[in-house]
Protein backbone atom coordinates (compact mmCIF):
# COMPACT_ATOMS: atom_id res chain seq x y z
CA UNK A 1 0.00 0.00 0.00
CA UNK A 2 2.89 2.53 0.34
CA UNK A 3 3.58 2.55 -3.44
CA UNK A 4 0.40 3.16 -3.37
CA UNK A 5 0.22 6.17 -0.82
CA UNK A 6 3.43 7.90 -1.86
CA UNK A 7 1.87 8.02 -5.54
CA UNK A 8 -1.19 9.56 -4.84
CA UNK A 9 0.29 12.05 -2.09
CA UNK A 10 2.89 12.89 -4.96
CA UNK A 11 0.77 13.54 -7.30
CA UNK A 12 -2.60 15.45 -5.75
CA UNK A 13 0.55 17.75 -4.68
CA UNK A 14 1.88 18.20 -7.66
CA UNK A 15 -1.47 18.86 -9.64
CA UNK A 16 -1.42 22.25 -7.89
CA UNK A 17 2.59 23.52 -8.37
CA UNK A 18 3.35 23.63 -12.02
CA UNK A 19 4.07 27.04 -12.21
CA UNK A 20 2.73 29.19 -14.94
CA UNK A 21 5.00 32.41 -15.27
CA UNK A 22 7.13 30.33 -17.21
CA UNK A 23 6.98 27.28 -19.74
CA UNK A 24 10.34 26.43 -18.70
CA UNK A 25 11.18 25.27 -14.72
CA UNK A 26 12.69 23.29 -12.11
CA UNK A 27 10.81 22.96 -9.35
CA UNK A 28 12.02 20.86 -6.12
CA UNK A 29 10.10 19.33 -3.17
CA UNK A 30 11.29 17.58 -0.07
CA UNK A 31 8.37 15.57 1.43
CA UNK A 32 8.42 13.67 5.21
CA UNK A 33 6.55 10.63 5.32
CA UNK A 34 5.38 8.92 8.52
CA UNK A 35 3.35 6.60 6.81
CA UNK A 36 3.54 2.89 8.83
CA UNK A 37 5.85 0.31 6.73
CA UNK A 38 7.95 2.97 5.04
CA UNK A 39 10.60 2.66 7.62
CA UNK A 40 11.06 2.74 11.53
CA UNK A 41 10.57 6.55 12.17
CA UNK A 42 10.56 9.40 9.36
CA UNK A 43 10.87 8.71 5.53
CA UNK A 44 12.59 11.34 3.64
CA UNK A 45 11.77 12.00 0.18
CA UNK A 46 13.35 14.30 -2.07
CA UNK A 47 11.84 14.97 -5.46
CA UNK A 48 12.69 17.07 -8.34
CA UNK A 49 10.48 18.35 -11.66
CA UNK A 50 11.55 19.49 -15.10
CA UNK A 51 9.18 21.12 -16.58
CA UNK A 52 9.61 22.27 -20.41
CA UNK A 53 6.39 23.42 -22.31
CA UNK A 54 3.45 20.57 -21.14
CA UNK A 55 6.29 17.83 -20.94
CA UNK A 56 8.23 16.92 -17.58
CA UNK A 57 10.36 14.63 -15.73
CA UNK A 58 9.65 13.79 -11.72
CA UNK A 59 12.67 12.45 -9.95
CA UNK A 60 11.83 11.28 -6.89
CA UNK A 61 14.67 9.93 -4.44
CA UNK A 62 13.47 7.63 -1.01
CA UNK A 63 16.11 5.64 1.06
CA UNK A 64 17.56 3.12 -1.53
CA UNK A 65 15.20 4.04 -4.39
CA UNK A 66 15.18 6.32 -6.89
CA UNK A 67 12.50 6.36 -9.57
CA UNK A 68 12.13 8.28 -12.70
CA UNK A 69 8.81 9.50 -14.57
CA UNK A 70 8.62 10.96 -17.70
CA UNK A 71 5.61 12.68 -19.38
CA UNK A 72 6.70 13.17 -23.31
CA UNK A 73 3.77 14.16 -25.18
CA UNK A 74 1.15 11.54 -24.75
CA UNK A 75 3.76 9.44 -23.09
CA UNK A 76 3.97 8.16 -19.55
CA UNK A 77 7.19 6.14 -18.91
CA UNK A 78 8.82 5.40 -15.55
CA UNK A 79 12.08 3.79 -14.69
CA UNK A 80 12.64 2.62 -10.68
CA UNK A 81 16.25 2.06 -9.56
CA UNK A 82 17.16 0.27 -6.10
CA UNK A 83 19.67 -0.29 -4.70
CA UNK A 84 20.81 -4.31 -5.28
CA UNK A 85 17.82 -4.97 -7.49
CA UNK A 86 17.79 -4.39 -11.14
CA UNK A 87 16.14 -1.69 -13.00
CA UNK A 88 12.34 -1.39 -13.49
CA UNK A 89 10.86 0.02 -16.93
CA UNK A 90 7.42 0.74 -17.49
CA UNK A 91 5.99 2.51 -20.29
CA UNK A 92 2.46 3.68 -21.56
CA UNK A 93 0.23 6.68 -22.29
CA UNK A 94 -0.47 9.42 -19.96
CA UNK A 95 -3.78 8.20 -19.65
CA UNK A 96 -2.67 4.95 -18.37
CA UNK A 97 -0.68 6.12 -15.82
CA UNK A 98 -3.84 8.13 -14.66
CA UNK A 99 -5.72 5.39 -14.29
CA UNK A 100 -3.00 3.85 -12.37
CA UNK A 101 -2.29 6.38 -9.77
CA UNK A 102 -6.36 6.95 -9.15
CA UNK A 103 -6.81 3.22 -9.09
CA UNK A 104 -9.38 3.67 -11.51
CA UNK A 105 -8.64 -0.36 -12.72
CA UNK A 106 -11.06 -2.04 -10.96
CA UNK A 107 -13.83 -1.46 -7.97
CA UNK A 108 -11.73 -2.57 -5.17
CA UNK A 109 -8.49 -0.06 -6.41
CA UNK A 110 -10.63 3.29 -7.21
CA UNK A 111 -9.50 6.07 -5.31
CA UNK A 112 -13.14 8.09 -4.45
CA UNK A 113 -13.05 11.74 -2.34
CA UNK A 114 -16.31 12.56 -0.11
CA UNK A 115 -17.38 15.47 1.93
CA UNK A 116 -14.82 17.64 0.51
CA UNK A 117 -14.59 21.11 1.78
CA UNK A 118 -12.60 24.13 1.60
CA UNK A 119 -11.45 26.30 4.65
CA UNK A 120 -9.79 29.37 3.88
CA UNK A 121 -8.29 31.36 6.93
CA UNK A 122 -6.79 34.87 7.53
CA UNK A 123 -3.30 33.26 8.88
CA UNK A 124 -0.59 33.95 7.15
CA UNK A 125 3.51 32.80 6.55
CA UNK A 126 6.39 33.53 4.44
CA UNK A 127 7.80 30.89 2.35
CA UNK A 128 10.69 31.32 -0.49
CA UNK A 129 9.77 35.20 -0.09
CA UNK A 130 6.01 34.79 -0.79
CA UNK A 131 3.14 35.72 1.70
CA UNK A 132 1.39 32.61 1.63
CA UNK A 133 -2.12 32.07 3.51
CA UNK A 134 -3.13 29.28 4.85
CA UNK A 135 -6.33 27.09 4.22
CA UNK A 136 -7.55 23.72 5.29
CA UNK A 137 -9.37 21.18 3.32
CA UNK A 138 -10.95 17.93 5.06
CA UNK A 139 -12.69 15.05 2.79
CA UNK A 140 -12.76 11.27 3.24
CA UNK A 141 -11.08 8.84 1.32
CA UNK A 142 -11.69 5.28 -0.08
CA UNK A 143 -9.01 3.40 -1.28
CA UNK A 144 -7.39 -0.19 -2.06
CA UNK A 145 -10.18 -1.14 -0.01
CA UNK A 146 -9.69 1.77 3.23
CA UNK A 147 -11.72 4.28 4.45
CA UNK A 148 -9.75 7.09 5.99
CA UNK A 149 -10.62 10.49 7.13
CA UNK A 150 -7.86 13.12 6.06
CA UNK A 151 -7.58 16.43 6.96
CA UNK A 152 -4.77 19.05 5.03
CA UNK A 153 -3.03 22.18 5.83
CA UNK A 154 -2.27 24.03 3.11
CA UNK A 155 -0.06 27.04 2.24
CA UNK A 156 -0.93 28.91 -1.00
CA UNK A 157 0.41 31.92 -2.62
CA UNK A 158 -1.35 34.48 -5.19
CA UNK A 159 1.91 35.82 -5.97
CA UNK A 160 2.12 32.75 -8.46
CA UNK A 161 0.23 31.20 -11.13
CA UNK A 162 -1.18 27.76 -12.29
CA UNK A 163 -0.36 27.06 -15.80
CA UNK A 164 -3.05 24.68 -17.16
CA UNK A 165 -3.32 22.00 -19.67
CA UNK A 166 -5.66 21.72 -22.44
CA UNK A 167 -7.29 19.22 -20.48
CA UNK A 168 -7.59 22.15 -17.55
CA UNK A 169 -5.58 19.96 -14.59
CA UNK A 170 -2.63 22.01 -13.93
CA UNK A 171 -0.28 19.28 -13.28
CA UNK A 172 -0.78 18.98 -17.70
CA UNK A 173 -1.03 14.99 -16.33
CA UNK A 174 -4.81 14.60 -16.29
CA UNK A 175 -5.58 13.95 -13.01
CA UNK A 176 -9.01 15.46 -12.06
CA UNK A 177 -11.39 14.53 -8.80
CA UNK A 178 -12.70 16.67 -6.05
CA UNK A 179 -9.65 16.75 -3.92
CA UNK A 180 -7.64 18.13 -6.91
CA UNK A 181 -10.72 20.43 -7.83
CA UNK A 182 -10.79 21.86 -4.07
CA UNK A 183 -6.49 22.59 -4.30
CA UNK A 184 -7.43 24.50 -8.00
CA UNK A 185 -10.23 26.61 -6.24
CA UNK A 186 -8.03 28.17 -4.18
CA UNK A 187 -6.18 30.08 -7.34
CA UNK A 188 -2.96 30.01 -6.33
CA UNK A 189 0.44 28.09 -6.17
CA UNK A 190 0.59 25.57 -3.44
CA UNK A 191 3.89 25.75 -1.39
CA UNK A 192 3.36 23.56 1.27
CA UNK A 193 0.78 20.92 2.32
CA UNK A 194 1.27 18.61 5.81
CA UNK A 195 -1.57 15.67 6.05
CA UNK A 196 -3.48 14.03 8.55
CA UNK A 197 -4.93 10.52 8.35
CA UNK A 198 -7.83 9.93 11.37
CA UNK A 199 -5.75 12.49 13.15
CA UNK A 200 -2.43 11.70 12.53
CA UNK A 201 0.07 13.39 11.01
CA UNK A 202 1.62 11.06 7.96
CA UNK A 203 3.43 13.51 5.51
CA UNK A 204 4.31 16.73 5.23
CA UNK A 205 5.18 18.41 2.06
CA UNK A 206 7.07 21.26 0.89
CA UNK A 207 8.29 23.20 -2.07
CA UNK A 208 11.83 24.19 -1.56
CA UNK A 209 12.63 25.82 -4.65
CA UNK A 210 11.15 26.68 -7.43
CA UNK A 211 13.75 27.75 -10.53
CA UNK A 212 12.85 29.74 -13.66
CA UNK A 213 14.57 28.73 -17.14
CA UNK A 214 17.35 26.37 -17.29
CA UNK A 215 15.44 23.50 -18.21
CA UNK A 216 17.33 21.67 -21.91
CA UNK A 217 16.04 18.88 -24.06
CA UNK A 218 18.61 16.51 -22.64
CA UNK A 219 17.76 17.03 -18.97
CA UNK A 220 13.90 15.29 -20.08
CA UNK A 221 15.27 12.29 -22.49
CA UNK A 222 14.34 8.97 -20.90
CA UNK A 223 17.58 7.28 -22.67
CA UNK A 224 19.91 7.30 -19.85
CA UNK A 225 18.19 6.33 -17.18
CA UNK A 226 16.27 3.62 -18.99
CA UNK A 227 19.71 2.13 -20.17
CA UNK A 228 20.15 -0.67 -17.50
CA UNK A 229 16.39 -2.17 -18.13
CA UNK A 230 16.37 -5.37 -19.26
CA UNK A 231 12.90 -4.92 -20.68
CA UNK A 232 10.26 -2.16 -21.32
CA UNK A 233 7.14 -3.41 -19.41
CA UNK A 234 3.84 -2.08 -19.53
CA UNK A 235 3.09 1.02 -16.91
CA UNK A 236 0.58 -1.96 -15.02
CA UNK A 237 2.99 -4.48 -15.02
CA UNK A 238 6.12 -2.26 -13.93
CA UNK A 239 3.87 -1.08 -11.00
CA UNK A 240 3.33 -4.87 -9.89
CA UNK A 241 6.68 -5.87 -9.84
CA UNK A 242 7.42 -3.09 -7.57
CA UNK A 243 4.75 -3.80 -5.52
CA UNK A 244 6.39 -7.19 -5.04
CA UNK A 245 9.94 -6.36 -4.47
CA UNK A 246 8.04 -4.49 -1.60
CA UNK A 247 5.94 -6.94 0.23
CA UNK A 248 9.08 -9.16 -0.16
CA UNK A 249 11.26 -6.21 1.46
CA UNK A 250 8.08 -5.78 4.17
CA UNK A 251 8.36 -9.60 4.54
CA UNK A 252 11.96 -9.37 5.64
CA UNK A 253 12.02 -6.50 7.69
CA UNK A 254 8.55 -8.22 9.65
CA UNK A 255 11.29 -11.01 9.85
CA UNK A 256 14.29 -9.25 11.23
CA UNK A 257 12.34 -7.56 13.78
CA UNK A 258 10.85 -10.17 15.19
CA UNK A 259 14.05 -11.81 15.51
CA UNK A 260 15.59 -8.49 17.44
CA UNK A 261 13.15 -8.76 19.42
CA UNK A 262 13.42 -12.34 20.20
CA UNK A 263 17.17 -11.53 21.03
CA UNK A 264 15.91 -8.86 23.24
CA UNK A 265 13.31 -11.28 25.54
CA UNK A 266 15.96 -13.51 25.51
CA UNK A 267 18.58 -10.60 26.94
CA UNK A 268 15.82 -9.92 29.16
CA UNK A 269 15.22 -13.22 30.62
CA UNK A 270 19.24 -13.55 31.03
CA UNK A 271 19.56 -10.41 32.85
CA UNK A 272 16.31 -11.16 35.32
CA UNK A 273 18.22 -14.41 35.94
CA UNK A 274 21.87 -12.85 36.88
CA UNK A 275 19.26 -10.00 38.92
CA UNK A 276 18.16 -12.86 41.19
CA UNK A 277 21.59 -14.38 42.31
CA UNK A 278 22.73 -14.36 45.74
CA UNK A 279 26.07 -11.05 45.89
Amino acid sequence: MKTKLIICFVSLFFGSIVVGQTANSIVKVEMESMVSGLSQGKTLITTTTYIKGKDMKIESLMSNVTQYQFFIGDKATVVTKEKGSSDLCGEGTRDEWKELSEGTGGAQNKTEYEDVKVKKTNKTMKLLGYECKKANISYKVSTMGFKMKSENEIWYTDALKVSESETGDPSNMGVSNAYSDALNSLGGVTLKITTKVNGMQITQMTITEIRSGGVEDNMLSIKDEAKECKKMLTLKEHNKKVEERNAARDAQNRQMQNQMNQMQNQMNQMQNQMNGFPR
